[in-house]
């Protein structure tokens, strides 16, 4: 099961990276409720160029077999949604970005902070 969540972050990841880098203002528009700026859309590329790595990483680590440096990793996924999802209650609050894109990204977070954190916190046997 952890094989699929580190593939299925490091998918996201990809399209997610490339789109930002790519394309931020298209992106852009389902996320941000006030268009995109020109600082909004250089933070996206570069944002986008960091997800890119990070996607090579996660599937890396998705075929990995059980180490010290995994378990690591895993715990890492579970951590990063905990942070994003406190910078999209934020930016909903804020009205900055449009409802409906700031709940389906509380939804993904929450699948993977519960997918992560039990093969991180609870489940370290055969992870790590």
């Amino acid at each position: 099961m952890l094989r699929y969540l580190f593939s299925a972050l490091a998918i996201l990841s990809l399209i997610t990276g490339l789109g930002m880098l790519i394309a931020p203002e298209a992106l852009g528009a389902t996320f941000w409720s006030a268009g995109a700026t020109p600082v909004a859309v250089a933070l996206a590329r570069l944002l986008g160029a960091v997800m890119l790595p990070l996607a090579f990483v996660l599937w890396v680590a998705a075929t990995a077999d059980p180490s010290p440096l995994r378990l690591a990793l895993t715990r890492a996924s579970a951590v990063t949604p905990v942070l994003s999802g406190v910078v999209v209650l934020l930016a909903l609050s804020a009205g900055v970005i449009a409802p409906a894109v700031g709940i389906f990204n509380l939804v993904v977070n929450a699948i993977f902070i519960v997918g992560f954190g039990y093969y991180g916190f609870v489940r370290t046997q055969g992870t790590g």
